[in-house]
């Protein structure tokens, strides 16, 4: 098991490794971020000076071997719009990325699982049938489409929750809901394909032939090999909705790591997209590393495989 999760760890280092040089390497072809600091009229000299103050004027070897050194000192700069280390800025608004983003999870585990898992259970019922066709559209509709249509039925027209913000329970509903459709949908697709797949197996029609009713059956036999399945798309979708919660952010106003990484482009803030890519590839890196471990736990070939 040791080696398992050995084997995992260096996997992870080496891409972190591999995510930071593309990460160094495009944020230098956004474009030069010494223009944002100066003033409109500018004189050559200023430019020089102020290029040579941040250390753009270096060679890029230099300045990548810096930020390596940096990204194991946990100091990948300074944020050239806020003054402050780009990494803590990130970190600022971690929070409320990972409260959005765990919440929108939440939601689609806590609906999706249970409405898969009775569709697979039934085909062709009416649970399996509004499952299928809320799953549908949940994949097809944008995310923007649906945060403006939440905000104009429960903000404008209902004035039930506020159309944006972030602080209270009220103004988390409508951008939660918005980012909770697709993993809520990809839930109710995978668990009822996972449950209908299981249901076919031998194993459940000697379950049956025991005696064993059918929630028995359901509860003891179905749901936990139907889980590996769930448990892949739900990790790969919490660091999906970690790194890429923008368009939810930028509708409901919600001050997060995504509207951060947008103004940062923007204003060519290279530091903190660097620091936005590193934090959010180490988000996907340790979640991907719990998966692992989530399988071995759920799944006994798995772990008994590892075991050898």
């Amino acid at each position: 098991m040791l080696r398992y999760l050995a084997t995992r760890l260096v996997q992870g280092l080496i891409s972190l490794c591999l995510v930071a040089t593309f990460s160094f390497a495009l944020t230098h072809l956004i474009g030069d971020p010494v223009l944002q600091l100066l003033p409109a009229e500018y004189t050559p000299e200023q430019y020089v000076q102020l290029r040579h103050e941040l250390g753009y004027d270096r060679p890029w070897v230099d300045q990548f071997r810096d930020f390596m050194l940096g990204l194991v000192n946990r100091n990948l700069g300074t944020s050239t719009i806020y003054g402050a280390p780009a990494v803590d800025v990130v970190l600022s608004r971690l929070p409320t990325t990972a409260g959005l983003a765990g919440g929108a999870l939440a939601v689609g585990i806590l609906v999706g699982i249970p409405i898969g898992v009775l569709a697979g259970h039934r085909p062709y019922g009416i649970i399996d049938r509004v499952g299928v066709t809320v799953a549908t559209l949940g994949q097809a509709i944008p995310a923007f489409v649906t945060a403006i249509i939440l905000i104009l039925i429960f903000a404008v027209d209902l004035r039930l929750l506020p159309s944006g913000g972030w602080g209270t329970w009220q103004t988390g509903i409508l951008p939660i809901a918005t980012l909770a459709l697709v993993p809520m949908s990809g839930m109710i697709r995978l668990a009822r394909s996972a449950v209908r797949e299981v249901m076919a197996m031998p194993f459940i029609t000697l379950a049956r032939a025991k005696g064993l009713t059918d929630a028995q059956v359901l509860i003891t036999h179905v749901v936990r090999p139907s889980l590996l399945p769930v448990i892949t798309f739900g990790s790969l979708q919490l660091g999906v909705l970690l790194t890429g919660a923008v368009v939810t952010e930028t509708v409901f106003a919600v001050p997060g790591v995504g509207r951060l990484v947008l103004d940062a482009v923007r204003m060519r803030d290279h530091s903190v997209v660097e620091a936005a890519v590193i934090v959010g590839a180490i988000g996907f890196i340790v979640i991907n590393f719990l998966t692992d471990v989530s399988y071995a736990i759920v799944d006994p070939r798995i772990r008994s495989r590892v075991q050898r």
